[in-house]
């Protein structure tokens, strides 16, 4: 007996087919290396009265650690 060809037929099958590419992808995306940080450039772009989303030089990563110009995220404080 076969199964009646529906909206609601469609939708399960349609739903069912995505959750298995979505874990497909989720199981190759866990299995990568991530990139290292200090390695890659942090792309810079500005807006003012004379540049419109104008392209600035490039950053680098770099270890702050201990420097009072750094981003520190301190988990234990209430307020940053």
């Amino acid at each position: 007996m076969s199964t009646p060809h529906n909206r609601r037929t469609f939708l399960k099958t349609s739903a069912m087919g995505l959750t298995a590419i979505a874990a497909t992808d989720l199981t190759s995306a866990m299995h990568a290396e991530a990139p290292n940080p200090e390695s890659a450039n942090i792309s810079v772009w500005v807006t003012s009265d004379k540049l419109r989303y104008a392209a600035g030089a490039p950053l680098k990563w770099r270890n702050a650690k201990g420097s009072e110009q750094g981003i520190n995220d301190e988990p234990g404080k209430k307020l940053k």
